[in-house]
């Protein structure tokens, strides 16, 4: 069981539906399909195999559900960090068992203060993914229920840091609970600043908006931004962190 196939699965039964969207960038379920395919085969060719764990400092965008799937794909590990801990978090962490790294400029950058990062060979720039243009078939290399489908580094701010992992079994579990308890509608389009809702809303075919938020600091957010992203997309639901919307209830609750 590999939860990339959820993405194999929507782009055959709706392959023109509008999946993400990014400011002014909209990805269908077929687009997102081909751009996972495409960066799949381009980590497979410079290294990256099964069961490599991949540290992944991309913030919330289509490029980072492009790089996840993809490394989903191949079987391997996807690694992440809370983004507003990231500099510091990688100064705490040890990485003696990551295999490579996926980021964007700035991240990549933070990564050479960690001695065990610096070392890696594979340190490879979320750029590419806009760059690389086929349309070839997605093949997803099959892997157990128990096998890690995430793991997340914490900060250590509390003490000495630890990694949290979950399973695909327990990301399908997680997915269908959401799915229970939100009560989805096709129709919808959601505009979320939160990361795994975003992938529940891929899977079960909801078109999301990623919002133009703060990710280092989602208090710190425009919300004249967000609103104007509900008026521009015809939003019908907000998925955010409670610090945002506490932070910027006053203007939300005037629009």
């Amino acid at each position: 069981m590999n939860l990339a196939y959820k993405l194999v699965e929507n782009y055959k039964s709706m392959p023109d539906k509008i999946c993400l969207i990014q400011k002014n960038k909209k990805v269908t379920y077929k687009d997102l399909y081909y751009k996972v395919s495409n960066f799949k085969k381009y980590l497979e060719e410079i290294g990256i195999k099964k069961e490599d764990k991949i540290l992944v400092l991309v913030p919330m965008s289509i490029e980072l559900y492009v790089t996840l799937l993809a490394i989903w794909s191949i079987g391997a590990i996807p690694c992440f960090m809370d983004a507003g801990f990231i500099k510091n978090g990688i100064k705490r962490n040890e990485f003696n068992d990551i295999d490579a790294v996926i980021g964007i400029t700035k991240y990549i950058m933070y990564a050479n203060i960690n001695s065990n990062l610096r070392k890696l060979k594979l340190k490879i720039n979320s750029k590419i993914i806009n760059k690389l243009d086929k349309k070839s078939e997605l093949k997803i290399e099959d892997v157990n229920e128990e096998f890690y489908g995430i793991l997340t580094y914490t900060s250590g701010t509390t003490g000495k840091p630890k990694i949290v992992a979950r399973t695909h079994e327990f990301l399908e579990n997680q997915g269908k609970i959401l799915e229970e308890t939100i009560k989805y509608d096709k129709e919808d389009i959601e505009l979320s600043t939160i990361p795994i809702f975003t992938l529940s809303n891929i899977n079960v075919g909801i078109t999301t908006v990623i919002a133009n938020g703060n990710y280092e600091n989602l208090g710190q957010s425009d919300a004249l931004k967000l609103i104007n992203q509900i008026s521009k997309n015809n939003i019908n639901r907000l998925m955010a962190s409670p610090r945002l919307i506490r932070s910027n209830r006053k203007i939300f609750n005037k629009k």
